[in-house]
């Protein structure tokens, strides 16, 4: 209870807490900061905020290193929305930051933007045009769209496009009010927030439906709000009776009032409000399963504190059938809803929603093709999606590692050694050699198409593979010196068209095109001269495939930008799920 006082304490130092020992261990620090972490406190403004009486709490170096780390988080973050801000502007387009009591919300999943909905498609090219990437297997509701913006695959950024503020169902606010009474941040001018009647329904309405708990940051949220003179409560109740959800409103406000009281001995609700609010819950408290309002026992409380999803949905699907849309849209509404509970429970969701697909990376040897391999699937991670790297190159297999050991321990004297390149050219001119090693390469291909990719592919994962087909008819044409195998139609006249029919055809195919004094400097195990050969095969033969040219010239990290950019985009642009579809065509 001590640590979570100091970050009660911390987080809303104007509200009486008596603490005894302001006095903490290494230990202690770590601990309080992962639970200031948990609540969603911005450590740069309580740092702004400091008192005398707990200037040695954030001085400590636990707490200078997560100040550091939140200052440049922040400063990124506050940099992007400024870019999108700035063009909105030009075209005349309002925001609103939602979730904000007046300080730029940095410590939020994602910044929640809200948009008046006759500017929403233009709002959402801007951000299109700024590199973001539309993010459309979490579109779960009508009226809200996902971007987010990559660097070297680490999450720049996500925005929440909002046209309408609600969670599982119909708005909870009168839109038009809310942008005529929303005002400028008197502590960061550049923002936008909503008035402080509009900001307390949505932190009560977004703890109850969405996150299902109550945290530090919440009640910071809450008490600011209430400290607001002439705040006026008939306005919430006229607005909350409108769209519904009255009970919940009142049902959300005693418990964020119990929690309150438990943690700083009062609340600032009115207690005409909390006897209101007791009244209006007690009609239906029979029939539902409210949340529990919280039982302290031994002076603890754990924050956040959380209740069940059950105790929310009743009150969901109760808004959305009183709601004023079409009786389709409202079972429509639910029907999805409890599809996609369901699928949660089980632990299948994501499985069922993901579409496979295969990404590609060709080049010579120091184009980069692992790296960005690698940051590629850094990125659809990122998203929650089930990724595979693989790398694909049967030359150097571990299999044919093996093989040739074993050949060497028994035909020591015939088969050449690595090092010995004049006998392994003279080697692999005799006919019999050279057709044993073409088959045993495409074999040996097939194979590992079919367990790294085939598989992979089946069970609906994206598949990144660090070269494939072109980069591995390149080797034979190289070793075998026979430059037809990258030729227009060879593939089809020859017995190696049914194993590769058998391959699986990339989403898309990247060429890296590199030049070879890039690459040697890059990696010094290759000369220039093989390498300026291997980049004489792929010119030649990138053009027998479909396949996607990437200038790797500029900075890698510029390369790699795009190659996620030009990848994520594709991808949940073709996504499809059914669900998803049928639900956008709802109107709330």
């Amino acid at each position: 209870m001590k640590l979570l006082k100091f970050a009660a304490f911390l987080s809303n130092p104007e509200r009486p807490l008596k603490i005894e020992n302001f006095l903490i261990s290494p230990q202690e620090a770590a601990q309080l900061i992962q639970i200031l972490g948990e609540n969603k406190i911005p450590l740069i403004f309580l740092k702004e905020k400091a008192a005398p009486v707990f200037k040695d709490i954030i001085e400590h170096p636990e707490f200078k290193k997560a100040f550091a780390n939140e200052y440049d988080y922040f400063n990124r973050i506050k940099e992007e929305y400024l870019k999108i801000k700035k063009e909105f502007q030009k075209l005349g387009i309002e925001d609103i930051l939602f979730k904000s009591n007046g300080l730029f919300p940095y410590k939020s999943d994602n910044l929640d933007i809200l948009i008046k909905p006759q500017f929403i498609e233009t709002a959402k090219s801007i951000l299109l045009n700024l590199d973001y990437i539309e993010l459309t297997h979490w579109e779960d509701e009508p009226g809200k769209y996902l971007f987010r913006k990559f660097n070297i695959g680490e999450e720049v950024l996500t925005v929440h496009l909002h046209k309408k503020i609600g969670w599982d169902g119909p708005s909870i606010l009168k839109e038009d009010l809310l942008w005529n009474r929303s005002l400028l941040s008197k502590s960061d001018p550049s923002i936008r927030i909503p008035s402080p009647e509009d900001n307390l329904m949505i932190v009560l309405s977004h703890a109850f439906y969405e996150n299902r708990y109550i945290n530090l940051s919440d009640l910071k949220l809450v008490n600011d709000c209430l400290k607001t003179p002439n705040f006026d409560w008939n306005y919430i109740e006229t607005v909350a009776s409108e769209k519904k959800w009255k009970s919940v409103f009142y049902t959300a406000l005693l418990l964020f009032a119990s929690v309150e009281k438990t943690i700083y001995k009062e609340s600032l609700f009115p207690e005409n409000i909390i006897s209101e609010a007791r009244k209006n819950t007690k009609k239906i408290r029979w029939f539902y399963p409210f949340p529990k309002i919280p039982v302290i026992k031994n002076d603890k409380i754990f924050m956040p504190f959380r209740f069940s999803k059950l105790s929310t949905k009743p009150f969901t699907y109760i808004r959305i059938l009183t709601s004023t849309e079409k009786l389709f849209n409202k079972l429509q509404y639910i029907f999805f809803d409890i599809i996609h509970a369901t699928q949660s429970l089980l632990g299948i969701k994501r499985i069922i929603r993901q579409k496979p697909a295969l990404f590609t990376l060709s080049g010579i040897d120091g184009s980069g093709k692992t790296d960005l391999a690698k940051i590629l699937s850094k990125a659809f991670i990122s998203c929650q999606i089930k990724v595979k790297y693989v790398w694909i190159r049967p030359r150097f297999s571990n299999s044919t590692e093996n093989f040739k050991k074993i050949l060497r321990k028994f035909l020591s004297n015939k088969i050449p050694s690595p090092d010995e390149t004049e006998k392994k050219q003279k080697f692999f001119k005799k006919t019999g050699v050279r057709f044993f090693w073409k088959n045993f390469v495409f074999i040996n291909l097939f194979w590992q198409v079919l367990l790294k990719i085939r598989i992979p592919l089946f069970f609906r994962k994206i598949v990144i593979s660090d070269r494939y087909l072109l980069d591995n008819l390149v080797d034979l044409a190289l070793i075998l010196k026979e430059p037809q195998f990258i030729e227009k139609g060879f593939l089809k006249k020859s017995f190696f068209q049914y194993l590769i029919n058998f391959f699986p055809k990339p989403t898309i195919s990247f060429f890296l095109d590199t030049p070879p004094k890039i690459a040697h400097e890059r990696i010094k195990e290759e000369s220039i001269e093989d390498l300026e050969k291997l980049n004489v095969l792929y010119q030649n033969g990138k053009d027998n495939f479909n396949i996607k040219k990437i200038d790797t010239i500029p900075n890698l990290n510029l390369v790699s930008n795009k190659i996620v950019n030009i990848a994520l985009t594709y991808y949940f642009k073709n996504f499809f799920d059914y669900s998803i579809k049928v639900k956008k065509s709802a109107n709330f």
